[in-house]
């Protein structure tokens, strides 16, 4: 992602689907890129990342979400 933000000008927008959802979602992690490099980043499309929502089970969001394990 360093190299392509270096080689381009302009906003950033990324898109993936299943485990590039997972990473593009991680783009904004502080650890995994720049400042100058997350600050061009305008839109982030995970489309069915790989995700835990093991987590959401427990949660008043799981009323609307319906999780089950």
């Amino acid at each position: 992602m360093r190299k392509i933000a270096d080689r381009t000008t302009g906003p950033i927008v990324l898109a993936g689907h299943s485990a590039g959802g997972h990473l593009v979602a991680r783009m904004m992690d502080p650890a995994v890129l720049p400042t100058t490099v997350r600050n061009r980043i305008k839109r982030i499309a995970p489309i069915s990342p790989l995700a835990d929502l093991a987590p959401l089970l427990e949660t008043t969001m799981n009323e609307t979400l319906r999780l089950d394990a």
